[in-house]
C-alpha cells in the first residue's frame, strides 16, 4: 500500500491514543539497549534534546504526541554508529505498536531507500515488526537484496538503516555461489580501505558470520555425499578472505573486551565463580610452586569477598596461570579441569587456526579462553577429519618439545568418540611409537624426556 506513509500512520496512531489510552503512560527506553549512555559523546545538544522530552513524559505522562515521540527516537536513532554489538541487541525497539502478526514490506527490506522510506522502515522495526525466521530461512533473494543494498553497493552505507535491516538472521542459509559472491565483494570494499573505522569493522563481522554460516551448510553437505569442489578454488581461499575468517579482530584483547562490556551490561551483580576445586587432582597441582597458588587463592578469595566485581582480563589471567601449571597427564586427556563457566553458545566452534597450530603466545590465550569457555562443537568444523589429524601432529609429533597446554586444550576434543581415517591413525601411532622409543633411549642414557608418556 504505497499511500500508507509515515504521516499516515503517525496520524492512525494519535488518533488510537486519543480514543483507546488517554491518561496511559508512554515510556521511550532511554536506558535500555548496548552502552546507550555513551551514544551522545559527540553531540551533546542531541542529548540534552532527547533527554528534554523524556523529562516531558516523566512529568506529564498522560500527555502523548505520537509524531514528537517519533522524531525524538529517530533523532536519537541517528546517533547510533556502524558497529558490531548493535547487530547483537536491537535497541531501536520501543513498545510493540504492531499486531505479532505485521510483516515487513519486502520493498522496505531491498531498498533503495528515501527519507520517506527510512522514517517508514524505522518506524516499523521500532514497533516490533520484524522479518519472521521462517520467511528469514526461505526468501533468500529478499534477503540477498536487502544484503546488497544496504551494505555492498552503497558508496556510503547507512548506519541506520544497517541496525535496522542486517543481522545474523540475514545471513542463514544463504546459496553458497551467492555468499561466495558477498564475501568477495564485502572483501574488496575493506581492501580499498575507503570505510571507517566502524564500518570496516562491521564488514569484517559479516564476512566472518557469513563464512561461518556456509562452513555449517558444507559439513552438512558432505555428509551427505554431495560434490562441492566448486567452493574449493583458489579465490575463495584468497589470502584477504583466510585473513578475515581466520583471525579478524578476534585476538584475546578484542574478546576480553567484548566479554567485559557484556557483563557490565547485563551480568552486573552476579557472581563469577572459578573453579578451583574441580577437575582431576587439582589438590596436587601447585606441590611445586606455592607462591603460584597463593595468587590463585587470593584472587579466587577476592571474589568471595566482593562478588558484584568482575574482571574478564584479571579472571582470564589467573585461570591461565593456573593452568601452565598443569603437567602434561594422561589423566587430563579424560576430564577436561580447563573448563569453566559456561561463556559462550553451545554451538560455538573454535577458529582452525586454532586447532591446526602453530601457537604464538597470542594464539595459546585464545585457545585456552575458548577452551575454558566450553568450546566442544569441533564436529562441526569444516574438513573435521583434517583438523583433527592436522591438530595431534603439530601438538604432539611435528615440535621438539610439545607444549602440555596445548595438549591439554585441544587433545579432549580431537580424539573424543571420533574414529581417524583409518590410514591416517595407522601413520600417526607408527610416528608416536618412534617418538616413544626415542626418550625411552635418551631416559636409559640420563637425559630428560621431552615427549609427555
Amino acid at each position: 500500500m504505497p499511500w500508507v506513509d509515515i504521516d499516515f500512520i503517525l496520524e492512525a496512531q494519535q488518533i488510537w491514543a486519543d480514543k483507546y489510552a488517554r491518561g496511559r503512560c508512554y515510556r521511550h527506553y532511554e536506558h535500555d539497549g548496548w552502552a546507550i549512555q555513551e551514544l551522545y559523546e559527540e553531540n551533546v545538544f542531541a542529548r540534552d534534546r532527547y533527554m528534554q522530552h523524556v523529562r516531558q513524559h516523566e512529568a506529564k505522562t498522560w500527555k502523548f504526541d505520537a509524531r514528537a515521540c517519533f522524531e525524538a527516537d529517530y533523532e536519537r536513532a541517528l546517533q547510533f554508529p556502524p558497529a558490531i554489538e548493535n547487530m547483537y541487541k536491537n535497541n531501536l525497539w520501543g513498545s510493540a505498536e504492531v499486531h505479532p502478526d505485521v510483516r515487513m514490506p519486502i520493498d522496505l527490506i531491498t531498498g533503495p531507500w528515501d527519507e520517506q522510506k527510512k522514517r517508514l522502515l524505522f518506524w516499523l522495526i521500532r514497533a516490533g515488526a520484524l522479518m519472521d525466521q521462517e520467511e528469514t530461512k526461505t526468501c533468500c533473494k529478499v534477503r540477498l537484496a536487502g544484503l546488497d543494498a544496504a551494505v555492498i553497493s552503497p558508496e556510503i552505507p547507512d548506519p541506520l538503516i544497517l541496525k535496522c535491516i542486517v543481522n545474523p538472521m540475514m545471513l542463514i542459509d544463504l546459496p553458497p555461489n551467492a555468499a561466495h559472491n558477498r564475501i568477495v565483494k564485502m572483501c574488496r570494499r575493506i581492501d580499498r580501505e575507503c570505510e571507517t573505522q566502524d564500518m570496516t569493522q562491521v564488514l569484517r563481522y559479516l564476512v566472518r558470520q557469513l563464512h561461518n554460516n556456509q562452513e555449517m551448510m558444507l559439513d552438512d553437505t558432505l555428509n551427505h555425499g554431495v560434490d562441492i569442489s566448486y567452493l574449493l578454488e583458489d579465490e575463495f581461499l584468497s589470502e584477504l578472505y583466510n585473513q578475515l575468517v581466520d583471525e579478524g579482530d578476534m585476538d584475546i584483547d578484542f574478546i576480553l573486551e567484548a566479554q567485559q562490556i557484556w557483563a557490565d551490561n547485563f551480568a552486573r551483580g552476579r557472581c563469577c565463580r572459578h573453579y578451583e576445586t574441580s577437575g582431576l587432582s587439582i589438590k596436587k597441582l601447585y606441590k611445586t610452586n606455592v607462591h603460584a597458588r597463593d595468587r590463585y587463592m587470593q584472587h579466587v578469595r577476592q571474589h568471595e569477598e566482593v562478588t558484584w566485581k568482575f574482571d574478564a582480563r584479571a579472571c582470564c589471567e589467573a585461570d591461565y596461570e593456573r593452568a601452565l601449571q598443569f603437567p602434561p597427564a594422561a589423566d587430563h586427556l579424560m576430564k577436561n579441569s580447563l573448563w569453566g563457566s559456561a561463556d559462550i553458545h553451545p554451538s560455538m566452534r573454535p577458529p582452525v587456526d586454532l586447532l591446526t597450530g602453530s601457537w604464538d603466545e597470542e594464539k595459546k590465550r585464545r585457545l585456552f579462553w575458548f577452551v575454558r569457555a566450553g568450546v566442544v562443537q569441533l564436529s562441526k568444523v569444516i574438513g573435521y577429519s583434517k583438523v583433527r589429524l592436522a591438530g595431534p601432529d603439530a601438538a604432539m609429533i611435528s615440535p621438539e618439545k610439545p607444549d602440555p597446554l596445548v595438549i591439554k586444550c585441544l587433545m579432549p576434543t580431537l580424539l573424543y568418540k571420533a574414529a581417524l581415517p583409518p590410514k591416517a591413525a595407522h601413520n600417526r601411532l607408527v610416528k608416536l611409537e618412534m617418538h616413544m622409543n626415542q626418550e625411552t633411549a635418551l631416559h636409559r642414557h640420563g637425559a630428560t624426556p621431552t615427549t609427555p608418556q
